[in-house]
């Protein structure tokens, strides 16, 4: 509804949505998501990576009955 009324893209709202509630939108921090996952940082094994992508796989596809 909101994306509808704004004529702004649905990736354009979610990431203002996600920053909205993630923190303050002025100041130093307020483009910075934040370094508290930074620790996993390149810690999965090539398997585990093909397994999450071929997890995801299915949420590649478009469904255009939703844009229509």
């Amino acid at each position: 509804m909101r994306r509808k009324e704004g004529g702004t893209s649905l990736n354009r709202v979610t990431v203002k949505l996600l920053r909205w509630r993630a923190g303050p939108e002025d100041g130093p921090e307020a483009n910075t998501v934040g370094s508290s996952l930074d620790h996993l940082i390149g810690t999965w094994s090539d398997a585990a990576a093909a397994e999450f992508e071929r997890a995801l796989r299915h949420l590649e596809t478009i469904d255009k009955a939703m844009w229509e």
